[in-house]
């Protein structure tokens, strides 16, 4: 019987050639985004990194995907990678452990992935603290406001949600019940990804303009890694992923 030959690709960081399911894919659209693409069939231009902090962290400091796709900054990508590499590790260590995680590293000491959080250390140049995963979600909305990929305000985003808007939706945690409740209302059944996160002066300062209770952005790069950042921001707080495609 004929052997089924193995799909391979190239890792742009370390240029090994790996099969095609160890390896994440990273696509740019044809509007010129760039993003992650778990199904391996979004259309546009691709390139691949190995599923591994170490892969990652060198694709970042090399800006190998900025230079493969002759894009400016991939920084929402990198962290959707980042995330999604340390979970792959997490779990090969773990299966490695006979599914358990005994906690010790190769000295003995404690080295589960809290206490890399707690420190700080963590693989693959990810944010590991509340503060610096708010932080950095911050700055990512300074920089989709620097692109013009903001929509901000309640009148101006109830009206790209009701023309079809499939943007990311942030309403901010101090934002009124009225507010709230007026955008569950719209976005109820759409499946339009949404957050509760920061408060109306943050959200205003970091994207240029007075206090705003209502975001939407419509990078789709960068509203992954927004995503990513707040849902880690909740947990780290006790709230999970507080305001998820949830009522508002």
């Amino acid at each position: 019987m004929k052997q089924r030959k193995i799909p391979a690709r190239m890792c742009i960081a370390c240029r090994e050639m790996k099969a095609k399911r160890e390896l994440i894919r990273v696509v740019r659209t044809p509007d010129g985004a760039v993003v992650t693409d778990a199904t391996g069939k979004l259309a546009g231009r691709g390139a691949y990194v190995c599923n591994d902090p170490a892969c990652v962290a060198l694709a970042k400091k090399q800006r190998r995907f900025e230079r493969s796709f002759e894009a400016a900054d991939c920084e929402a990508v990198y962290l959707v990678l980042a995330e999604t590499a340390q979970a792959a590790a997490d779990a090969r260590a773990q299966a490695a452990n006979g599914g358990g995680d005994s906690g010790q590293g190769d000295n003995g000491k404690s080295d589960s992935r809290a206490d890399r959080e707690q420190s700080g250390g963590g693989r693959g140049g990810e944010p590991k603290s509340a503060p610096e995963r708010e932080r950095k979600a911050y700055g990512l909305l300074g920089l989709a406001a620097k692109k013009g990929s903001v929509i901000s305000g309640g009148d101006a985003c109830e009206r790209a949600l009701r023309g079809g808007s499939d943007g990311f939706l942030i309403v901010a945690e101090d934002a009124s019940d009225n507010t709230k409740e007026r955008f569950s209302r719209i976005v109820y059944g759409k499946g339009v990804e949404r957050r509760i996160f920061g408060t109306c002066s943050e959200l205003g300062k970091h994207t240029g303009k007075d206090e705003r209770s209502v975001l939407i952005v419509t990078d789709q790069g960068i509203a992954r890694g927004l995503a990513l950042l707040m849902d880690g921001v909740a947990g780290e707080n006790g709230g999970g992923k507080f305001g998820k495609n949830q009522s508002l």
